[in-house]
């Protein structure tokens, strides 16, 4: 008898160890242990959220520079929240959700107003029309596309005036709109 609980005890354990390396390449990016990242195309807050055995562990939501840039915002506003990513413990992708790109995206102007002068409306105006892209669009690609034109607008504007300030003038003449 104590020969077949040892036994027993035995194969439950290699079971569990099978189960719990198995796991992660079987339940991909399930809730048992997952962390979401998620942007509000309303306002471009960015939510980040973690799961641990389908129990949200932590939530927390951040302004990003598009939301610094349109303040004031109505804080009543109901939020429109997209998956950007999801990431699982040993799996170092995410899936290619709808929004994929829309955090880095926020990073690239924030890099765009690093590098180039722009007044106070026309960076309002760039971070509108992200927000407006996102919201008619259903999808990041013509963001995409629209912040390439603004590189190269400034650029160009750059290379003639290396002192220049971007101004919603400028950016008006963008065929991406």
């Amino acid at each position: 008898m104590r020969y077949k609980k040892r036994t027993l005890l035995i194969v439950i354990i290699i079971l569990l160890m099978i189960f719990i390396i198995t796991y992660p390449v079987i339940f991909t990016w399930s809730p048992m242990c997952c962390s979401h990242e998620d942007v509000d195309i309303n306002t471009g807050r960015i939510r980040y959220i973690r799961y641990l055995l389908y129990c949200k562990i932590s939530e927390k939501v951040e302004n990003s520079i598009l939301t610094e840039t349109i303040v004031p915002f109505d804080e009543d506003t109901q939020p429109n929240w997209k998956r950007v990513n999801t990431f699982s413990p040993g799996v170092k992708h995410s899936p290619h959700h709808g929004y994929h790109g829309a955090i880095n995206q926020i990073r690239h102007v924030e890099i765009i107003w690093k590098l180039y002068s722009f007044t106070d409306d026309a960076k309002k105006h760039i971070a509108q029309t992200v927000l407006d892209k996102w919201q008619a669009d259903g999808k990041y690609f013509s963001v995409s596309e629209y912040l390439l034109e603004v590189s190269k607008m400034c650029d160009q504007k750059k290379e003639l005036d290396p002192n220049a300030t971007i101004s919603v003038a400028d950016l008006s003449t963008l065929t991406v709109e």
